[in-house]
Parts: structure tokens; sequence; C-alpha cells
């Protein structure tokens, strides 16, 4: 997951022209739709959680397993030269990763309900 962005940056968006509103959509909008949870996420709208990320597109950063915040530090794209990188995540209006560290404290997160009727519901 930590990788997502500045791959799907690096490779849709520079190399290959993907625009940044098709990004969003690929990336938040959509889904949110698919697993029941639009409007409260992948949008910034009255209402919604506000969570956002701060990306810096001309980062460049090497995917070592120091640089991996998982607890099991392998990823596919291991060795790899990345474009872009996220600078600070702010969830529900609260900086939970400034760029270096993930500063959520344990159970900062929240389950939500899924919406019925969203594509991905249950039938």
């Amino acid at each position: 997951v930590q990788t997502t962005l500045s791959v799907l940056y690096g490779e849709g968006v520079a190399k290959r022209g993907m625009s940044l509103t098709q990004l969003v959509q690929l990336l938040c909008e959509g889904p949110a739709k698919v697993f029941g949870l639009f409007p409260q996420k992948g949008q910034l709208a009255l209402g919604s959680d506000g969570d956002l990320t701060l990306f810096d597109p001309n980062a460049r950063w090497t995917v070592t397993p120091e640089a991996l915040f998982y607890k099991n530090r392998h990823s596919p794209y291991m060795g790899m030269e990345l474009c872009g990188k996220v600078k600070t995540t702010i969830v529900r209006g609260t900086v939970v990763y400034d760029g270096n560290k993930v500063l959520a404290p344990a159970g900062f997160g929240r389950l939500l309900s899924r919406q019925s009727g969203g594509a991905g519901a249950d039938k």
C-alpha cells in the first residue's frame, strides 16, 4: 500500500499521460464507491471525512527494506526508484504521517459500515 501512489503516479501520470483527475478517481473515489463508503470517503466535500495526502511529484526514492513501514518489509518494487513521494497524510483533520514516521496512535482508525447499493455491496 505504501508504494501504490508513487508507482501509479510514476508509471501512469509521468510516463503514460494519465491525468491527475483519473489518478484520484482510481485511488479514492472508485474504491470508496465499490466498497460502499462513498460519499463519506472518496471525495472532499462538506460532511465527508476530509482525509488528505500531500504528495511531492518531484521527489524520487528507492524502495528498500529500510524505507518501508510494513512489519514484513518485502515489496515487488524492491530496488526500484519511484517518482513522487507522500509528504504528509491527514485523516479526519489529524496528521497521521509526516513524511518520516507514522504519528497515529494504535487504534486511531475507525471501522466504517458499508452503504447498501454500492458496486461492491453484497446482494
